[in-house]
């Protein structure tokens, strides 16, 4: 299933726990798919980074070569470093780092991490920001799950952070109270179908029983009169008074 196979899927068994509310069925089904689709957007959202990763380090590459051939050691130093950062062990810019490193004093090597560590520190600054705007804008849109990611990822960049552990306590109490709605909500319509079938089980069986009342008059009046008609007149008071004692309001 893709997500939407999922998403489809799981449309179909709230439909069918809202025929039969009290079925454990559709309920264990939808509890599979969400842990289905939460899975999913997970390996997504890790597809996604590994996709920015990989073309940030390409980038990155293609500008320190394009440094490194116009011998502009120091700053394709730095590119090269960022990029190892991003692909740790990869023997390219590891290569290319040792043979600008051998080039460079020590003074320039110096100068050349501080920059690149200054760099690093702004891109990270850059990257918390746009993911704390991200997560603000998901929770204010009571999207609690996308906000939860988010600022879980900032707080990956910044641990300790006192913004994003502050929502991240808010957004775990909202969705306990959203869970005990549902489940308060799930155990109101239960209830609501048991009485509803209760009362059409209590109509069904009252029925069933003035039918049979019903049909035991009918037949005793029929036998009444067959004596009534035949002149029979002691078994027809007879058959007219059990008729009574069946349906006692009967004026006929």
């Amino acid at each position: 299933f893709r997500t939407e196979g999922y998403t489809g899927a799981r449309a179909k068994f709230v439909e069918a726990g809202s025929v039969k509310p009290a079925e454990k069925y559709p309920k264990d089904r939808i509890a599979e798919i969400d842990a289905k689709l939460a899975e999913l957007k997970r390996l997504e959202e890790e597809e996604r980074k590994r996709q920015e990763r990989d073309a940030k380090y390409t980038g990155l590459i293609k500008k320190a070569d394009g440094e490194y051939d116009g011998k502009k050691m120091g700053e394709a130093l730095k590119d090269y470093q960022d990029a190892l950062v991003l692909k740790p062990g990869e023997q390219h810019p590891t290569e290319r780092i040792a043979a600008i490193t051998s080039h460079l004093d020590a003074d320039a090597r110096a100068k050349a991490e501080a920059e690149r560590i200054e760099r690093e520190r702004l891109e990270k600054e850059k990257q918390y920001n746009e993911l704390i705007a991200k997560a603000d804008k998901f929770f204010e849109g009571k999207q609690l799950e996308d906000a939860r990611t988010n600022y879980n990822d900032a707080l990956g960049i910044k641990p300790g952070e006192k913004h994003p552990t502050g929502r991240l306590t808010e957004i775990e109490r909202l969705l306990k109270e959203r869970a005990d709605k549902e489940a308060a909500d799930r155990l109101a319509m239960e209830s609501d179908a048991a009485e509803r079938a209760r009362l059409e089980e209590e109509n069904r069986r009252k029925q069933a029983e003035k039918d049979a009342i019903d049909q035991q008059y009918r037949e005793i009046i029929a036998s009444a009169d067959l004596a009534f008609d035949g002149d029979n007149f002691d078994l027809a008071r007879d058959r007219y008074t059990e008729a009574l004692t069946v349906k006692p309001a009967e004026q006929y």
